[in-house]
């Protein structure tokens, strides 16, 4: 008894198809959750001191540092591109201004790579606006860093109830 079997040439012709997650409606508005939503807005800070050089910018620097940022669009690569140009040194001197505020644990520093591949040092405000995101974002990254010490990570990802039921598995 002869069985003629003819393998399927094509993995589109197959009967099954093969899960994409790339296509996937949560996996597409993620992507558009961390893509780039507009050009990068020019400083307007004015600043040109030791501190910040905001106005030494050129727009191609801008544009540049912009498209490096959003060359990934995954949160956790961004986070550490962030964490990459961002500094947080612990504060030398406790000087307040009034009684009302608490100690400032650290100061932020915040910079931007030039085409010469050097550090210019920007004000918080001009970094919003070059890689178009909010404060709250580039505050959360610095301050889990500094808290926690290590790079951002996945939280929401893996097998937790392995992890929940080993106890009882022992």
């Amino acid at each position: 008894m002869e069985v003629n079997v003819t393998p399927v040439r094509d993995k589109k012709n197959a009967r099954k198809r093969k899960a994409n997650p790339l296509e996937w409606k949560r996996a597409k508005e993620k992507m558009l959750r961390y893509s780039l939503h507009s050009l990068p807005v020019y400083p307007t800070c004015g600043h040109k001191t030791k501190a910040f050089q905001c106005a030494l910018l050129t727009m191609l620097e801008i544009r540049t540092f912009q498209e490096k940022f959003c060359s990934d669009k995954k949160k956790l690569v961004q986070d550490n591109f962030i964490l990459q140009f961002c500094k947080a040194e612990k504060v030398m001197h406790y000087r307040p201004k009034n009684g009302k505020h608490g100690k400032k644990l650290f100061q932020k520093k915040f910079c931007i790579l030039s085409l010469q591949k050097t550090r210019v040092l920007v004000c918080k405000n001009a970094l919003m606006g070059i890689l178009g995101i909010t404060r709250r974002r580039i505050d959360t990254v610095i301050n889990n860093f500094v808290r926690t010490s290590f790079p951002p990570n996945k939280n929401r990802e893996g097998d937790r109830k392995m992890e929940t039921y080993s106890e009882r598995k022992k």
